[in-house]
């Protein structure tokens, strides 16, 4: 095994095997009872059977219970309808696919409130095409392999099994400053929120666009398609993004895992990060990956509230990381 590198609160290996991976992870995770990990499954075409390897690394470095949360998202739910249900909508019939269009997208902005997904028969779908998704990939398997307990946020929260809103405001604003709207303070499933005080890893992976551990929770807002928490022209979608990732550091330990196989394939060697200060951790993995931190404003906001990073940190982890977390290889 190489020599892992340490910047600031963030280390960092190139894994050569999956026992490497998973005794990377282990030396860095807090003991717990429970370890609760949160997925990054946003589309078909994002290779979803190599997510199933690295969740099976991380979930093997766990002592004790293991939680696996995920919320809806019709990107990926279109197995058995690939154009998703039909619904009237705009004057016309619509299905799945156009609310992921420029016209739909524009629709559900002003149309926020997802109750006519619910009370019709799309929830009952998006469930089925879930369950579809993780049988296809290989999570149903691993799940009842090592006993991992699954939890869809969406349908938890859309249950209205949560807790107590009043409480979560109550902790958030006793550590933060306000979240942007109470919305997020309903959004803490009951069934996590019990395990407060445990290690939540957002599991995130490589990407070709700017996405990294503290985007990763923004799949924890319960909107199939989160239009809303976008705004337009995203103006709401750094306040999402930073909001959500102090709603769950107030009850929880919140670590960033990221991962991408060094030859921006499937395999191993795999490049590997972990930090508990996730806004520094995703700050060096911009900076690596070619993206501006300052694109993304709820890194800067985040500085000092998630981890601390400065130029000089960033300029080191160019220098250490050059040849680090390579894009995903387009397949042909």
């Amino acid at each position: 095994m190489s020599s892992a590198i340490h910047l600031g609160d963030s280390f960092f290996l190139r894994a050569g095997t999956p026992g490497e991976f998973t005794k990377f992870i282990r030396g860095h995770l807090p003991e717990s009872e429970t370890l609760i990990v949160k997925g990054d499954w946003v589309g078909l075409e994002e290779n979803s059977r190599r997510d199933a390897d690295a969740l099976r690394c991380v979930v093997g470095a766990a002592r004790g219970r293991v939680i696996v949360t995920e919320g809806h998202q019709l990107w990926r739910q279109r197995i058995e309808e690939t154009a998703g249900l039909c619904f009237t909508a705009a004057s016309g019939e619509r299905n799945w696919d156009w609310l992921m269009d420029s016209e739909g997208w524009r629709w559900l902005l002003k149309n926020p409130d997802w109750g006519w997904f619910r009370d019709g028969p799309h929830w009952a779908q998006a469930r089925k095409e879930e369950k579809l998704f993780l049988e296809k990939y290989g999570f149903l398997d691993l799940f009842k392999e090592l006993g991992v307990e699954y939890v869809n946020a969406t349908d938890e929260i859309w249950a209205g099994r949560v807790a107590d809103p009043k409480t979560v405001k109550g902790a958030v604003e006793a550590k933060y400053p306000p979240a942007f709207t109470d919305k997020l303070y309903a959004l803490v499933p009951e069934v996590l929120y019990r395990h407060r005080g445990a290690p939540l890893v957002s599991l995130s992976k490589r990407k070709a666009y700017q996405s990294f551990t503290m985007k990763n929770m923004f799949g924890l807002t319960p909107d199939p398609i989160r239009a809303w928490w976008h705004g337009p022209k995203d103006n709401r979608l750094a306040k999402s993004i930073l909001d959500i990732n102090k709603v769950y550091a107030s009850f929880f330990q919140l670590w960033g895992v990221f991962e991408t196989p060094h030859d921006g394939g499937s395999g191993f060697p795999r490049d590997i990060a972990i930090s508990n200060s996730p806004a520094q951790l995703d700050a060096i993995l911009n900076h690596v990956a070619g993206f501006d931190p300052a694109k993304a404003p709820y890194l800067s906001t985040g500085n000092n509230m998630f981890g601390t990073y400065n130029d000089e940190l960033l300029n080191e982890a160019k220098t250490d990381l050059c040849d680090w977390f390579p894009a995903p290889v387009k397949k042909p």
